[in-house]
């Protein structure tokens, strides 16, 4: 029966009451004589039966309207097997819901966590990257799906090789570290694990790679083992510093006597003169190994680093004439001992410039980092640094002049250390060398 139907149902109903108690009451009216009181009381009757009726009515009206808005899916269900669908309808739609949430919380956590996740198809391509596996690999948005993992990793990595292990079902979890190259050059040093991707039934339908950037790690790691090995070579070059220092001014006194004893333009005089030079010689070269090994103590002050740079910069380029000076710096200041930290520039400039010559280009970028720290880079054009070589240039005594101690850069790397800052290099041969320094800023 349709709402219209049973309006009129219900409409009728109440006329036809309405008739037979005015009936009834013309007819108690032609009947014996009754009391007033009788003839109310038998009309309050008929019309509370007739009431009763319309009320039950109207509550199960209301009762078929809540069973309605229960049901999910608009269907109006009646009597006991009625309500007992739509209880079923409601908890389904009430685990369809929870489903609907859980997803969009398994989507919120991929798209927050730090870690790159990576899943493949049995075949090898990308089904799902998060945003920080996108970033670390070096991938625009959404450009890695159906993309091949050789292609994703590199050939020249072992991940596509562990990740074909893991497809294959010869190695189901893997756990290791490696060095990767991105599209754009840049080497990333890896943590990763590979598992086998299965389904709730247990078949295996692909693999997962998760992964973090280790690279800054593995950099501050590298500083700080540097930083022990040097304090440790440090200490011995100033004992051997002290004690050459003692045996040359022993020879330098006996060459000074020496000198007493000959004529001036004698062939024995030219001896002793060439014997004081060569002290002469040893005698800086044990100074820069005191230097080196001594502990540096800082005198701390706010330095406007811009100007301290202009400041090392100013004799260089009056002195230049075939190398140009490429220079942008932001204005900032930085908590550091100034003579010290002038020297560290002054050698890098100065070994920039011997490494061009008398022709190239020096180019120096000062910026302002969001993390609060400045960055330093200092690029030169010159012939560049072998790779076999790029390990062991702030090692003490190792150079590649033929009148070079070997001490400046290593005292250079001394100093920003101390200062609590990174110095790094990258160079490549016949294109110059950037050095790199990070250093904290004043607040």
């Amino acid at each position: 029966m349709n709402e219209k139907g049973r309006f009129l149902f219900v409409l009728v109903t109440f006329f036809a009451f309405s008739l037979g108690a005015l009936f009834l009451t013309y007819r108690l009216s032609l009947g014996p004589v009754r009391t007033n009181g009788e003839t109310v009381l038998l009309l309050i009757k008929l019309f509370s039966w007739a009431g009763g009726i319309l009320l039950g009515y109207a509550l199960f009206r209301l009762a078929l309207r809540r069973a309605k808005a229960a049901d999910p899916f608009g269907r109006e269900q009646e009597g006991v097997g009625g309500r007992l669908v739509n209880t079923f309808h409601g908890i389904i739609h009430q685990l369809k819901q929870k489903e609907i949430a859980l997803t969009q919380m398994h989507e919120y956590i991929l798209q927050s966590v730090t870690s790159g996740i990576v899943t493949f198809s049995p075949e090898g391509l990308v089904t799902t990257a998060n945003p920080a596996a996108e970033a670390i690999l070096g991938f625009e948005p959404k450009t890695m799906l159906g993309v091949n993992y050789e292609i994703v990793f590199g050939t020249q990595s072992p991940v596509p090789r562990f990740i074909k292990e893991t497809l294959g079902q010869r190695r189901d979890a893997v756990r290791e570290e490696c060095q990767m190259v991105q599209k754009n050059g840049e080497k990333k040093f890896l943590g990763f694990t590979t598992s086998t991707l299965r389904d709730p039934s247990g078949k295996t339908i692909g693999a997962i790679i998760v992964f973090i950037d280790l690279t800054e790690m593995k950099r501050l790691q590298e500083q700080v083992d540097l930083k022990k090995r040097l304090e440790m070579m440090g200490e011995i070059s100033a004992w051997v510093a002290h004690e050459f220092r003692n045996y040359m001014g022993t020879i330098v006194g006996y060459a000074s006597l020496l000198s007493k004893e000959f004529a001036s333009e004698t062939p024995q005089q030219e001896m002793t003169r060439a014997i004081s030079r060569e002290c002469a010689t040893m005698e800086s070269l044990i100074t820069d190994l005191l230097a080196y090994g001594k502990k540096p103590v800082l005198t701390l002050q706010r330095i406007d680093i811009t100007m301290l740079i202009r400041e090392v910069l100013g004799p260089f380029q009056a002195a230049a004439t075939g190398v140009s000076f490429d220079i942008e710096m932001a204005s900032c200041d930085i908590a550091a001992d100034g003579t010290l930290m002038r020297q560290a520039l002054f050698n890098l400039v100065q070994n920039a410039m011997e490494a061009m010559g008398r022709k190239g280009t020096l180019t120096l970028r000062l910026v302002r980092k969001t993390d609060g720290s400045i960055e330093i880079k200092l690029s030169d054009s010159g012939r560049g640094i072998p790779a076999r070589e790029i390990n062991l240039i702030f090692l003490p005594f190792f150079t590649t002049r033929e009148q070079g101690s070997g001490l400046g850069l290593a005292l250079v790397h001394k100093i920003i250390l101390s200062h609590n800052g990174v110095i790094s290099v990258e160079s490549k041969e016949g294109k110059g060398t950037t050095f790199t320094m990070t250093l904290p800023a004043y607040y």
